[in-house]
């Protein structure tokens, strides 16, 4: 069973938006979101619950596997989630914010490594591998690269790497960072080569957003006020 996953509840006994509750999901993934003892904090988070508390709107916060955070909104079970990167797949049953952190992806590969993802024989010859249910594993399936490994955290990706289960990993460049910091090692252990700048943002579920036609507009009205 995953560690704490019902992680708090928090209410605002006032509402200009619904009745309900509005039932967020999300995962453990520093440094947007994570606990820090018993408090949920990260950048992310931080932009997160200023805005809902300055849309008045009440709302739950749950820590779950990250596959499962998004497959209970598709589902209807929770009504948005984050922190995540747009994608078609998502855009099916969501509606994406503006931004509300940075995301960079980079490529982590052996220091001994003679491959170079920007390369055109790196998508031909290299064994790839990403983090279940993101935005690079996403990315990597639908442009048809060898993807032979879909951990479910970034501490896997390096083991696995380690142990040459594969030639590299597209990751978010925050994460990874962490992760190295983490184990106390140097970056220039890998050999590591940028990808692509790209937005995460806040999922509301269509569902909700048809019964809350304003809830998206005044998300991203309050999102610059609170990235301060």
């Amino acid at each position: 069973m995953y560690k704490r996953a019902i992680l708090f509840i928090c209410i605002l006994y006032s509402t200009s938006i619904s009745a309900n509750n509005l039932l967020v999901n999300t995962q453990e993934w520093p440094p947007y979101q994570y606990f820090n003892g018993n408090k949920f904090e990260g950048s992310a988070t931080r932009v997160v619950e200023c805005v809902l508390k300055k849309m008045k709107l009440k709302y739950e916060i749950r820590v779950l596997p990250w596959k499962r955070a998004q497959e209970e909104v598709k589902l209807g079970k929770a009504h948005a989630f984050y922190s995540a990167g747009i994608t078609d797949e998502r855009n099916n049953y969501a509606i994406p914010t503006n931004k509300i952190a940075n995301y960079r992806w980079y490529w982590y590969l052996k220091s001994t490594s003679s491959l170079n993802p920007n390369l055109k024989e790196f998508k031909e010859k290299a064994e790839v591998a990403a983090k279940i249910g993101t935005g690079p594993e996403n990315f990597l399936i639908e442009q048809k690269y060898n993807i032979v490994a879909s951990p479910k955290d970034v501490t896997y990706l390096f083991d696995m790497l380690e142990a040459n289960r594969f030639d590299a990993f597209l990751s978010p460049f925050e994460a990874a960072t962490e992760e190295i910091k983490k184990r106390n090692w140097n970056e220039s252990k890998f050999k590591i080569f940028f990808h692509s700048e790209n937005d995460l943002v806040f999922y509301f579920s269509k569902q909700f957003v048809a019964n809350n036609k304003n809830a998206v507009k005044k998300f991203n009205s309050l999102i610059k006020e609170c990235s301060k």
